[in-house]
């Protein structure tokens, strides 16, 4: 194979293979609090094609584009992850959330926005300690399920196989 050493000059490729016709150029920049981002940009440096790269000061990997394509992660020749133009995200195989902190429940937090520009937050949540899943709609529990099989709504503490609680008065325990 074939190493190249990157400095600040660009390093440039023009070929003319399967997977490949032109000329692309790729360097290695420090940019606005960037450092080391890999980008490989077009034969005349006007366009990124793709990024890669640290923001050390918010501790994050940075992947990206200005190509206007989607974003594939691949294992095994077999797209994994796919991120459209659009940034909607589709996933083949199983998807699993995780919280490595003891103590800490694993959820999963829907965003949206609503027509008049307001966020809007959901979230599904697991809690080990208590075993049970929450359902919450803008901070507040409306239902649970417990590892027993109980489901509540709400109530997070469901008492039977359907517990209802209607907020004001009246209960429901089937």
């Amino acid at each position: 194979g074939t190493s190249v050493t990157l400095t600040d000059a660009p390093v440039t490729y023009s070929g003319n293979d399967t997977s490949f016709a032109g000329s692309i150029n790729a360097k290695l920049s420090n940019i606005a609090g960037l450092q080391n981002m890999f980008n490989i940009e077009n034969a005349t440096n006007t366009s990124v094609l793709a990024s890669f790269g640290l923001n050390l000061s918010n501790d994050q990997l940075i992947l990206g584009s200005d190509y206007g394509a989607s974003f594939l992660l691949k294992t095994n020749g077999t797209t994994a992850l796919t991120l459209d133009t659009s940034q909607n995200a589709s996933f083949a195989g199983n998807v699993t959330l995780s919280q490595p902190t003891n103590g800490a429940e694993a959820k999963l937090i829907l965003t949206s926005k609503s027509a008049a520009g307001n966020s809007r937050t959901g979230i599904v949540e697991y809690d080990a300690d208590t075993e049970k899943i929450f359902f919450i709609n803008e901070s507040t529990t409306v239902a649970a399920m417990t590892s027993g099989g109980n489901v509540g709504i709400g109530t997070d503490s469901p008492a039977a196989t359907l517990h209802v609680d209607a907020s004001g008065g009246g209960v429901l325990r089937i």
